[in-house]
């Protein structure tokens, strides 16, 4: 009897259903074409869904608001977005950072260009007063504060000294110069290396640069434990140490990644000063 209890519970625990694999939603957030970012993305969430034996759904929200929806929702995990975005988030106590993305220049900053056509006429930023500027967004940390920060040196309000158009898209943006229809645009320095080599830039120059602001990075709901925050970070930081991670790496220049390492809570100075620059008198 006690041999045909034993064989009974056994039988039991080998038709017990596996435990599900853990599932979470990955939020990119990029004015990029969802296509575009899920071509560059998917490959590293086909490798930490592997790393972390969990089911990976990508998502890409647009803005701040549907971010803070899907949040309150609990439809959003971890997230991929700007510096800007993440201290207004993190100051609401949405968001706890996880790791830093580093550029394909090795660094957690950047500076934006302030670009122009070669034929314009325009020198230096202080020809650009009464002219139209085309930014992609007003919550993007090199797409916004920091050009509105510098231009504040030279005793411009971007919105009232400039005809300022947010097009929503950095192409856009690129072409409107191009095609005479804004004055400059302003793109980080990185991104306009990688887009030269794409897009015709012969025509285009640039005639400063922007203060610097910290790179985008991997953040996660505060609704989240330890545990799988520290899991995630982990698996960000060691990607480029395997040649499987690197693998999933290489499609992320295409948006300037390099790689992902330890977060530097004193990135979010450069993002609190940017926000509430005001030149010397």
């Amino acid at each position: 009897m006690r041999f045909l209890l034993i064989v009974l519970g056994l039988a039991m625990l080998a038709c017990r259903p596996a435990a599900a694999a853990p599932g979470y939603q990955l939020a990119i957030v990029n004015p990029a074409s969802p296509s575009r970012l899920h071509a560059v993305w998917e490959p590293l969430r086909q490798h930490l869904s592997q790393e972390l034996d969990a089911e990976i759904e990508l998502v890409f929200p647009k803005g701040i608001d549907q971010v803070e929806k899907l949040l309150g929702h609990n439809e959003i995990d971890f997230v991929y977005l700007n510096s800007y975005l993440f201290y207004l988030l993190k100051g609401k106590g949405k968001l706890a950072a996880v790791a830093q993305m580093r550029n394909l220049d090795g660094m957690t900053t950047s500076q934006g260009s302030f670009i122009v056509r070669a034929d314009s006429g325009i020198r230096n930023v202080d020809d650009l007063r009464g002219r139209k500027l085309a930014l992609i967004s007003p919550l993007g940390a090199g797409a916004y504060l920091a050009p509105r920060a510098y231009l504040r040196d030279f005793g411009m309000d971007i919105h009232t000294d400039l005809d300022l158009v947010f097009t929503g898209d950095l192409k856009k943006s690129v072409y409107a110069v191009l095609l005479g229809d804004a004055a400059a645009t302003t793109m980080c320095a990185v991104s306009y290396k990688i887009l030269e080599h794409k897009l015709n830039f012969k025509e285009l120059s640039i005639i400063d640069s922007t203060r610097p602001f910290p790179e985008p990075l991997v953040a996660a709901s505060t609704r989240l434990g330890p545990e799988p925050i520290e899991a995630w970070r982990r698996a960000l930081l060691k990607l480029s140490q395997t040649e499987s991670g690197r693998a999933a790496l290489q499609p992320l220049a295409d948006i300037k990644v390099r790689d992902f390492i330890e977060y530097d809570p004193a990135l979010e100075t450069l993002t609190r000063n940017l926000m509430q620059y005001t030149p010397a008198p």
